[in-house]
């Protein structure tokens, strides 16, 4: 842990080895607009995962040189793409500060997550193509069951609470494993 989460370094490299496709967050200034939002972007290899410099968080950020010929979640390449779930997602690792036994996350207060989870939603409610199931939970109250991949998350024991703070915004993980290898899931069982 060099920050203030686990890294998924160990992850990432191994689905890159097994060659799945690996879509990494980039968070830009959306066109016309003071506000920021993010995109998923495609690593292309390891050896381009190994090359990501760290931008002003210490996050390894894409290079803005790169970006136009990377793939994006929603279609098309780069920051400006489509509206659309092209690319198959089958799982999003979420950062955050803390969690609870109720699999609800506390993040960093931006709501990158959030609003991409619900960009993720209304583009598959929209869509007559569905992300493959990897679950049969209903992820948000908004968008019931149109999300078809888990949210989950990784937990140091030191970030575990017995209750965060949520708003209707939140979106809840669907599992979370701790520091202490435990695997919480929904008590529906679906994971």
């Amino acid at each position: 842990m060099e920050g203030k989460e686990l890294q998924t370094v160990g992850i990432v490299e191994d689905a890159l080895k097994s060659g799945k496709h690996v879509f990494v967050p980039y968070i830009h200034r959306k066109q016309g607009s003071k506000d920021s939002e993010m995109q998923m972007l495609e690593l292309k290899s390891r050896e381009d995962y190994k090359s990501l410099q760290p931008d002003t968080w210490g996050i390894p950020s894409l290079p803005a040189a790169s970006l136009a010929e990377r793939a994006n979640s929603f279609g098309g390449n780069g920051i400006n793409s489509g509206t659309a779930l092209e690319e198959l997602l089958d799982m999003i690792v979420m950062p955050g500060m803390a969690f609870d036994s109720k699999l609800e996350r506390l993040g960093h207060g931006k709501g990158y997550y959030d609003r991409f989870l619900l960009r993720c939603a209304r583009a598959a409610e929209a869509s007559s193509t569905k992300m493959p199931k990897l679950s049969t939970i209903p992820f948000h109250p908004m968008f019931p069951a149109c999300l078809t991949f888990p949210p989950v998350a990784l937990a140091l024991a030191e970030q575990m609470c017995q209750s965060v703070p949520t708003g209707p915004h939140d979106w809840p993980i669907d599992a979370l494993i701790t520091g202490t290898s435990e695997l919480l899931t929904r008590p529906d069982g679906a994971w």
